[in-house]
Order: C-alpha cells, then sequence, then structure tokens
C-alpha cells in the first residue's frame, strides 16, 4: 500500500509554515519575489498575503 491520505490539517500545517517564513522574510526587507521564492509559494500567492495582513492589521506597514 502506498502512502496515506493527506488530511486537511497536514496541509493547513504547511501553509502556516509557508505563511510564516514568508512574512518572515517580508519582515526583514526582502521583495514579494524573493519572499515567495523562500517559502516556495508563488509571487501571487504572496501578493494575497500582503493585502490580508493589510487589511486585518492596517497600522502594519508591510515594505
Amino acid at each position: 500500500m502506498s502512502g496515506g491520505k493527506i488530511t486537511d490539517q497536514q496541509i493547513s500545517k504547511s501553509a502556516n509554515q509557508q505563511i510564516r517564513i514568508y512574512m518572515n522574510e517580508r519582515k526583514s526587507r526582502k521583495t514579494q519575489i524573493q519572499a515567495a521564492v523562500k517559502a516556495n509559494l508563488s509571487v501571487r500567492s504572496g501578493r494575497r498575503i500582503d493585502i490580508l495582513i493589510a487589511n486585518r492589521f492596517p497600522n502594519k506597514l508591510v515594505v
């Protein structure tokens, strides 16, 4: 038997790690492209994260 099913919880954990890496890279003044590559995300997903953070925390500007 090959590998088991991938659960939503496993996907969520992986996504949270990617978002955390992306945000840490952005905080260290990396560009969207550099941060997305480091976090293994598409640049478009990185932009979505930036927009989400900007809308959720308007006082915290992501450069």
